[in-house]
């Protein structure tokens, strides 16, 4: 007996599950931690990703605020346009710095921030810079 696919609800949703996707892929999170993360089964968020779900206007804008980008984005009205370079490169450990900060909630992300502030009341500073906190 062969499994059949579920039915999507067509291209829009196939697209959004898409992007959908690549936005999770892109901070290293599975489908289970992100519906963890946002308060859903992973059953439902999974249907959103391949389309088989219709999605609430709620969870769209739920979805836009996590990820950081317009819902124009998600929905794939809009291109993705990653925010203008910084003058500075971030380092590989930087990087996984702020992707674990994202993964936190909101209680976690303030304990992340007063340790990062107790470190730098104890000295914990790079070379050069000591003399500029004096």
């Amino acid at each position: 007996m062969t499994k059949t696919p579920a039915k999507t609800h067509g291209e829009e949703y196939e697209r959004f599950g898409r992007n959908l996707a690549a936005m999770r892929n892109k901070l290293g999170l599975s489908q289970y931690e992100i519906s963890e993360k946002l308060g859903m089964l992973q059953s439902t968020y999974a249907g959103y990703e391949t389309g088989t779900r219709k999605i609430p206007l709620s969870v769209i804008v739920q979805l836009s605020k996590f990820f950081g980008v317009e819902a124009d984005v998600l929905i794939g009205l809009s291109d993705y346009v990653p925010p203008k370079q910084s003058t500075f490169d971030l380092k590989e450990s930087e990087k996984n710095l702020i992707i674990t900060y994202r993964k936190l909630n909101r209680e976690g992300k303030q304990k992340l921030c007063e340790r990062a502030d107790e470190l730098l009341d104890l000295g914990y500073v790079e070379k050069g810079d000591a003399e500029k906190m004096a």
